[in-house]
């Protein structure tokens, strides 16, 4: 486990499949640029649910999902919600980390990728640019991302 002071002037990168939190102090303006071709919003991020809600996907679906059309103040009360309790489960896996015990991270990748393995095709067709008939080029980046989800799509082997 890594933390990485955020001051102006820093930048920080990582991998795919890097649990990471950024907790801003106050008046820190972070700018976020991040090369992944909209696969956030192709639900490629998992959030550190507490383990019980990440195991099972209708709860983990539940947790996660916003009101949509709803008056801001309820979108805002579920963010809320959402956030406390994905640093409950960050919060959970840190400790045990800071303690040298590796499973319940472990647990949640598991996890984590048994919630995702269904949607890797439509990824794969979002950073390869593919539409019908046609396949763009991938980005520079897709090579490592490719490597990193590798195993997602087929599972174990």
């Amino acid at each position: 486990m890594r933390e990485t002071p955020l001051v102006p002037g820093s930048t920080v990168w990582f991998t795919p499949g890097t649990i990471h939190r950024a907790v801003n102090l106050g008046g820190l303006e972070v700018l976020v640029i991040m090369q992944n071709a909209g696969l956030p919003e192709a639900g490629d991020a998992v959030m550190t649910f507490p383990p019980e809600v990440v195991a099972d996907p209708g709860r983990y679906r539940e947790a996660a999902a916003l009101p949509i059309g709803a008056p801001e103040e309820e979108v805002e009360a579920a963010v809320a919600r959402r956030r406390e309790l994905a640093v409950e489960g960050y919060l959970r896996i840190a400790a045990a980390l800071r303690a040298g015990d590796t499973e319940p991270l472990r647990r949640f990748y598991r996890h984590a990728v048994a919630l995702v393995r269904p949607k890797v095709a439509a990824w794969r067709e979002i950073w390869e640019g593919a539409s019908p008939g046609r396949r763009a080029r991938p980005p520079r980046c897709s090579t490592r991302w490719n490597a990193a989800t590798r195993g997602i799509s087929c599972g174990p082997r």
